[in-house]
């Protein structure tokens, strides 16, 4: 089997792509049985990575293709590189294998585990890092005899935070391999605010006012208000409503003027131009709908104009929901293709193309990693 990898990681991309098929018979042919611990750690993976069959670039900036993988072919990924869904189930494979090795290099006990302990912690090995994994108070307290259920039970937890805080998606993940390690299976919990959130669609076209063609950010922040505080406003022009007490604070594009009127009706809310898709995921998490900020008009390869809002309301592996006011936008010319946009999906990575952006000079615009525009609200 290490010849066919080698052999594999000497064929171009391109050429696995025109046959499969055949790679993939020909790799699994007298290949050993799986470890126990294999199937269990597959399926927790993938539950929590998401899958892309096309490389792009994470928040990070690092181009990523399959479960998350940064390398392919003992190479790192690059623009343009493709997998088929069973290429990327095998990389993911071999990566697994790969911490697989390390894990049982630090903790030689796990060795004797049965599957799904294994499984658990190469979840999280997979996750955090092989580093982290080394220098992890769970890994001294292991290798000091302490009863296994005991230290997972207390340690894994702690890993759910990103930059000091706390992540939602992170805290269901260290949760799920918890159950994992002590025998329950591991079955992802639906957020219990549910993904999309059911949040009411505002159109900015059909405005009673003269600022229909202005008021995104306003019909945006409506729609958040209708959601955190039902029956603040109400019916089909609720945004004309909320846009009434923007404007007794500021002009409807007035970020100040919108935190202060949201505010009003007890909805705390900040501005962020740092925010990143882990950012509206979290979000969503917590049952929070996210109005954002990004640039909508011209080629996805140059955008252009100045701005344009919608609200956030879920997300998949590769898509997030949305509701615009303006209607659904082609993320790839930046043109409306439709006039209503309730639970409309865009791709991710086109719309991180639009919204990570910032000026560059006149009427150009270059993608800064971590610049999404924001209101990040609280319930």
């Amino acid at each position: 089997m290490a010849a066919i990898e080698l052999l594999a990681r000497q064929i171009p991309q391109d050429a696995l792509g025109r046959d499969q098929e055949w790679f993939h018979v020909w790799s699994q042919a007298g290949k050993t049985p799986s470890p126990t611990w294999m199937d269990p750690a597959k399926r927790i993976i993938k539950e929590f990575e998401g899958c892309r069959l096309i490389a792009y670039k994470c928040p990070a900036g690092v181009w990523t293709i399959g479960f998350g993988s940064t390398t392919i072919n003992n190479r790192p990924v690059q623009q343009g590189d493709k997998l088929t869904e069973q290429q990327a189930d095998d990389l993911l494979e071999m990566q697994i294998e790969h911490f697989a090795k390390g894990l049982f290099k630090l903790l030689p006990l796990a060795r004797d585990w049965n599957g799904s302990r294994v499984a658990a912690l190469l979840s999280w090995a997979f996750n955090v890092g092989l580093g982290a994994v080394e220098e992890s108070t769970l890994r001294q307290r292991l290798l000091t005899g302490q009863d296994p259920n005991q230290v997972i039970r207390e340690e894994l937890p702690k890993w759910d935070k990103a930059n000091g805080q706390a992540l939602a998606g992170l805290t269901r993940r260290r949760e799920a391999e918890v159950r994992l390690f002590l025998g329950a299976a591991a079955v992802k919990k639906p957020p219990s605010h549910g993904n999309p959130l059911q949040v009411p669609w505002l159109s900015q076209l059909d405005s009673a006012t003269d600022q229909a063609e202005r008021m995104c950010f306003s019909s945006s922040c409506a729609m958040l208000l209708a959601y955190l505080r039902p029956g603040t406003i109400s019916g089909p022009n609720a945004d004309d409503q909320y846009l009434k007490r923007v404007q007794s604070y500021g002009d409807t594009t007035d970020v100040n003027a919108q935190i202060r009127a949201l505010s009003s009706f007890n909805v705390k809310a900040r501005f962020v131009s740092s925010a990143t898709i882990q950012t509206l995921k979290s979000q969503i998490d917590q049952g929070i709908p996210v109005p954002c900020g990004y640039i909508h008009r011209g080629p996805l390869s140059r955008p252009s104009g100045g701005g344009h809002w919608l609200i956030v309301v879920g997300y998949t592996a590769d898509q997030l929901i949305v509701h615009d006011p303006y209607g659904i936008m082609n993320l790839q010319t930046g043109e409306r293709a439709s006039s209503v946009a309730r639970f409309a999906r865009y791709d991710m990575n086109d719309f991180v193309l639009r919204w990570s952006v910032e000026p560059a000079g006149p009427a150009a615009y270059k993608h800064s990693p971590n610049k999404g525009w924001a209101l990040i609200a609280t319930r």
